[in-house]
Protein backbone atom coordinates (compact mmCIF):
# COMPACT_ATOMS: atom_id res chain seq x y z
CA UNK A 1 0.00 0.00 0.00
CA UNK A 2 1.35 3.64 -0.97
CA UNK A 3 0.09 5.35 1.99
CA UNK A 4 0.86 9.04 0.58
CA UNK A 5 -1.12 7.97 -2.44
CA UNK A 6 -4.04 6.99 -0.40
CA UNK A 7 -4.27 9.78 2.22
CA UNK A 8 -4.24 11.71 -1.05
CA UNK A 9 -7.31 10.11 -2.61
CA UNK A 10 -9.23 11.17 0.30
CA UNK A 11 -8.66 14.95 -0.96
CA UNK A 12 -11.75 15.50 -3.68
CA UNK A 13 -13.88 13.88 -1.37
CA UNK A 14 -12.98 16.04 1.79
CA UNK A 15 -13.56 19.28 -0.66
CA UNK A 16 -16.36 18.27 -1.43
CA UNK A 17 -18.06 18.45 1.92
CA UNK A 18 -17.11 22.10 2.04
CA UNK A 19 -16.41 22.21 5.76
CA UNK A 20 -14.05 24.60 6.95
CA UNK A 21 -13.57 22.52 9.91
CA UNK A 22 -13.21 19.10 7.71
CA UNK A 23 -10.79 21.05 5.27
CA UNK A 24 -8.44 22.13 7.90
CA UNK A 25 -8.39 18.59 9.63
CA UNK A 26 -7.42 17.49 6.10
CA UNK A 27 -4.53 19.76 6.67
CA UNK A 28 -2.52 17.38 9.53
CA UNK A 29 -1.50 15.44 6.42
CA UNK A 30 1.76 14.50 7.78
CA UNK A 31 0.20 13.60 11.00
CA UNK A 32 -2.66 11.18 9.41
CA UNK A 33 0.98 10.11 7.02
CA UNK A 34 2.70 9.06 9.91
CA UNK A 35 -0.65 6.49 11.21
CA UNK A 36 -0.77 5.14 8.17
CA UNK A 37 2.90 4.15 7.95
CA UNK A 38 2.71 2.67 11.25
CA UNK A 39 -0.37 1.32 9.79
CA UNK A 40 1.67 -0.50 6.81
CA UNK A 41 4.09 -1.87 9.00
CA UNK A 42 2.14 -3.41 11.15
CA UNK A 43 -1.28 -4.28 9.81
CA UNK A 44 -1.76 -8.07 9.31
CA UNK A 45 -4.45 -9.16 6.50
CA UNK A 46 -7.20 -10.67 8.43
CA UNK A 47 -6.74 -8.06 11.43
CA UNK A 48 -8.81 -5.59 13.20
CA UNK A 49 -7.90 -1.89 13.19
CA UNK A 50 -9.70 0.80 15.83
CA UNK A 51 -9.31 4.04 14.63
CA UNK A 52 -10.08 5.79 17.96
CA UNK A 53 -11.30 9.62 17.29
CA UNK A 54 -11.89 8.98 13.70
CA UNK A 55 -14.01 11.71 13.20
CA UNK A 56 -13.78 13.04 10.16
CA UNK A 57 -12.56 9.39 8.85
CA UNK A 58 -9.72 10.55 6.62
CA UNK A 59 -7.59 7.38 8.13
CA UNK A 60 -10.15 4.85 7.48
CA UNK A 61 -11.06 6.39 4.22
CA UNK A 62 -7.76 5.78 3.01
CA UNK A 63 -7.12 2.26 4.22
CA UNK A 64 -10.73 1.46 2.68
CA UNK A 65 -9.44 2.80 -0.81
CA UNK A 66 -6.19 0.48 -0.34
CA UNK A 67 -8.32 -1.95 0.44
CA UNK A 68 -7.25 -2.89 4.06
Amino acid sequence: MNVRDALLSVNDTIKSFGDQKVISSYLEFHRRLEVLKLVETHYRPGSTILDIGAQPFIILCALKGNGV
